[in-house]
């Protein structure tokens, strides 16, 4: 297992960078040039063209079965969802085959909302309790996985499956 950062807009990477180091787990982040960031030991850096979802394709091409990805892209997500991969946004939430079709489904109804000039309301100022819910659920997810070896999240919550 390794740990994929879709890192262009990414409000985590600092708990990330730590958690990995703890467990000792590879660490990758992928960003366009756009937003070349901090630089962090001991983090793979994968830098891509500006072109439109060159990033994401990148993060599809890097990940295998049973990696986790950490991103808030919808779409994304289910690509990475049809490789067996886990996927964890930075709230904490995951997003699984039981529930990123409703995810892709509010995606679609937001899009037309703002393609008739409507609009939504954006998302909430970051709180330090978002970050201790990711970091929580990040921890988690790692200690299971790395305990068990087979992890299936259903509803945010982890069902261990012995091999």
């Amino acid at each position: 297992m390794k740990v994929i950062v879709d890192a262009d807009a990414c409000p985590v990477k600092e708990i990330i960078v730590d958690k990995c180091k703890k467990y000792n787990i590879k660490l990758i982040f992928i960003h366009s040039l756009d937003h070349i960031s901090h630089q962090y030991p001991l983090v793979e850096k994968i830098i891509v063209d500006k072109g439109f979802q060159s990033a994401d394709m990148a993060i599809v091409n890097h990940t295998e079965k049973d990696d986790l990805v950490i991103t808030a892209d919808i779409g994304l997500a289910a690509l990475i969802i049809g490789k067996g991969a886990y996927v964890l946004n930075p709230w904490g939430n995951f997003y699984t085959p039981e529930n990123i079709d409703q995810h892709l489904h509010q995606r679609y109804l937001n899009q037309k909302i703002l393609a008739s000039k409507g609009r939504l309301k954006g998302p909430s100022k970051r709180k330090k309790e978002d970050n201790e819910k990711f970091a929580h659920m990040l921890v988690s997810f790692i200690e299971k996985y790395l305990l068990n070896k087979n992890v299936s999240i259903l509803e945010g919550d982890f069902k261990i499956t012995k091999n």
